[in-house]
């Protein structure tokens, strides 16, 4: 099956900085046709990005005055899982398109290619699966679940 541009909704979630910029950027350059979602935190800077055609949703920030930490709270672990889960679901909620693409604000969409891998793995255990299809998710900006930062 091919998955058409037209067909997906792009939700880019994070803060407002220079790399959301060059983001929406690349988004708006390799899939012209997609609904754009931002989301993002109140009292962002949105005159940093461009936001024409672009739905914008601001959250209020889960965590008070900003800081949150995973684990101890005396080691102090710098954790934004919060803030990826409120912004995120927001943006996905927002979605009317078939298919969403979710990303963080700091990664440029150079290619299409991603688009490929949508049926490559088609193999499943029918005891473990949570949605009619797998979820592409890419390694490289995961966190290893083992602990010890990304895979």
């Amino acid at each position: 099956m091919k998955i058409d541009p037209k067909d997906i909704s792009v939700v880019i979630q994070g803060p407002v900085t220079e790399g959301m910029a060059r983001c929406i950027k690349t988004v708006k350059s390799v899939l012209s046709k997609a609904e754009i979602i931002i989301s993002t935190w109140r009292n962002s800077n949105l005159e940093m990005i461009d936001t024409t055609g672009c739905i914008v949703i601001e959250n209020s920030d889960p965590n008070k005055n900003g800081e949150t930490y995973y684990g101890d709270i005396n080691n102090k672990v710098p954790d934004n899982t919060n803030r990826q889960i409120v912004s995120s679901l927001a943006g996905i909620r927002k979605a009317t398109r078939k298919y969403v693409l979710r990303m963080r604000g700091d990664i440029k969409l150079e290619t299409l290619k991603f688009l490929s891998f949508w049926d490559k793995f088609d193999q499943r255990n029918a005891d473990y699966a949570l949605f009619r299809h797998k979820i592409l998710v890419p390694s490289f900006v995961s966190m290893n679940p083992g602990g010890g930062g990304g895979t």
